[in-house]
C-alpha cells in the first residue's frame, strides 16, 4: 500500500479550499463537526460490508492518521445501486445530521443522460445555498461523458474534486499494482481497495492543513445547465392507503420506490398521470440490489398542473415490511 501513488501525485483541482480548512481547524480545536457521505455502492462498501468500507476506515483511523486528539462525526447516507436522481430524495436525511462537509459519490452509476447532469448539479447547488462545503469523489467508470461533466461542473463551482479513479489507473499503468489487487470486479473495491481510497482522502485532508489559505473565488449564482432541480419538494406517501391522489403544479416530476430481489415482496402499484395509466411500480425485481429507483413522470419546461394517482393493486397485498414499500414523489419548480 505504501508504494502506491495517490491523487496528490497527479494533476488535481481542489478549488475553494478555505471552508474545508476552517472546518479541519475547528476539529483540531475539539469542536463537534460532521462529515457526511452521499453516494452509491462504493461508499456503502458493497460486496465487502460496511465495516470494511473506506468511510468506516476514515472513522476508525482518523485520530491516528490525522495525529489529532479529536475526530469528526462521520455519517454515511449512501445507498447502493442509486443515482444522483435518488440523491435528491436523500438530501433531507443528510441535512438532518447537520453536516459541515459533504462528499458526493455518483460518478460510477450516473450515465450520460442530461437528467443526471441536472440532478447532480441540483445536489451541488442545494448544499452550496446552505453554505455547506461539498466535494466530488471521482471513482473509475467507463462513462467518460459523465465523468468529465461532473469534473467540469465541480470546477465551475470551484469545488474540490478527488479523482481517485484516475490515481488507481495510474498505478495500474505504472505496474505498481494490478486491478485485481484492489478490486473484486469492474468497479467494487476489496478491503485493500477501500483502504487505498481512505489513504487518498487522508492525503487530501493533510494537503488542506498544510496549504496556504487562498482568496475565495466567487461561486457562480447561475447554474451550469438549466437548473431543473434548483427548487424542489419531496412528498412521502402514506403507507396504508389503498389509493393516493394529488393535484399540483410542477416543472419536473419524479416518483421513487424500492426494488427488491426477494420474491415474497411482490407488492405492485399502478401510477396514473392526469388520469391516464403511466406505469406499474413493481417492488419485486430479481436483478435488483435492494435499491431505490427514481423514475421521471414528466419534464414540462414550465409550471404545469398535473394529477398523480397511485393505486395499490389488490392482487399484491403488502406484507409486514412496510418500509420496503415506501413511495416518494418529487416536484421541481421554476427553472
Amino acid at each position: 500500500m505504501e508504494h502506491l501513488t495517490t491523487i496528490l501525485d497527479y494533476d488535481h483541482s481542489f478549488g475553494n479550499i478555505k471552508p474545508w480548512q476552517d472546518v479541519l481547524k475547528q476539529i483540531r480545536q475539539g469542536k463537534k463537526k460532521t462529515i457526511a457521505f452521499l453516494g452509491a455502492s462504493v461508499s456503502t462498501g458493497d460486496l465487502v460490508g460496511i465495516e470494511n468500507s473506506y468511510v468506516t476506515y476514515l472513522k476508525h483511523h482518523w485520530n491516528e492518521e490525522m495525529a489529532c486528539e479529536y475526530a469528526p462525526y462521520i455519517y454515511n447516507g449512501s445507498h447502493a445501486g442509486t443515482l444522483s436522481t435518488n440523491g435528491l430524495f436523500f438530501v433531507e436525511d443528510i441535512l438532518s445530521h447537520k453536516p459541515d462537509l459533504v462528499f458526493l459519490d455518483y460518478s460510477v452509476n450516473d450515465s450520460g443522460l442530461e437528467v443526471f447532469n441536472e440532478s447532480f448539479e441540483g445536489l451541488l447547488r442545494k448544499f452550496l445555498r446552505l453554505n455547506i462545503p461539498v466535494a466530488t469523489i471521482m471513482f473509475t467508470n467507463n462513462r467518460g461523458d459523465t465523468k468529465y461533466t461532473m469534473k467540469n461542473m465541480s470546477q465551475y463551482y470551484h469545488l474540490p474534486v478527488l479523482e481517485i479513479g484516475n490515481a488507481i489507473l495510474q498505478n495500474v499503468d505504472k505496474d505498481l499494482c494490478t486491478w485485481e489487487d484492489l478490486f473484486l470486479d469492474y468497479v467494487h473495491p476489496n478491503p485493500l481497495g477501500h483502504e487505498y481510497i481512505a489513504k487518498n482522502m487522508f492525503d487530501f485532508f493533510h494537503y488542506l492543513e498544510k496549504a496556504p489559505e487562498e482568496k475565495m473565488m466567487p461561486v457562480p449564482s447561475e447554474p451550469m445547465y438549466y437548473g431543473l432541480f434548483d427548487d424542489y419538494e419531496v412528498l412521502t406517501l402514506p403507507l396504508f392507503q389503498e389509493e393516493f391522489e394529488i393535484s399540483t403544479t410542477y416543472s419536473v416530476g419524479m416518483v421513487e420506490y424500492k426494488e427488491m430481489p426477494d420474491s415474497s415482496l411482490t407488492a405492485e402499484c399502478d401510477i396514473y398521470l392526469d388520469h391516464k395509466y403511466f406505469d406499474t411500480l413493481r417492488h419485486y425485481n430479481p436483478l435488483s440490489w435492494e435499491n431505490r429507483v427514481a423514475k421521471i413522470l414528466s419534464i414540462d419546461g414550465e409550471e404545469t398542473p398535473h394529477t398523480i394517482t397511485i393505486k395499490k393493486k389488490s392482487h399484491a397485498p403488502l406484507d409486514e415490511e412496510w418500509d420496503d414499500y415506501q413511495i416518494k414523489l418529487l416536484f421541481s419548480h421554476d427553472f
